[in-house]
């Protein structure tokens, strides 16, 4: 009964996440169950609504997907470049306003 009630009161990940801060010496840490969540966290917290992404075919095809999702759900111009060479992929940038 004590473990069932230890396990009501912390929760794993939350161990977890307050070890993997320490270890890499920052102040805390998020934990994903996939990496498309994972992904999701991170593109949901960087951008904002107008925000303009510039994207590669050559990533893998999760994250693909995962833009493509986006764009039909965010106010988010998402465009892919197509080529793995920076110069060809400046086009596509423009300033943050």
């Amino acid at each position: 009964m004590v473990v069932v009630l230890k396990c009501l009161i912390i929760r794993p990940q939350d161990v977890f996440e307050k070890r993997m801060a320490a270890l890499e010496g920052g102040v805390a840490a998020v934990a994903a169950s996939s990496g498309q969540a994972a992904q999701f966290m991170a593109i949901s917290t960087i951008a904002d609504a107008g925000d303009n992404i510039v994207s590669t075919s050559y990533l893998y095809g999760g994250v693909s997907d995962l833009l493509g999702f986006l764009r039909n759900i965010y106010p988010l111009l998402i465009r892919n470049s197509g080529f793995p060479d920076i110069q060809s992929v400046q086009r596509y940038f423009n300033p943050r306003i």
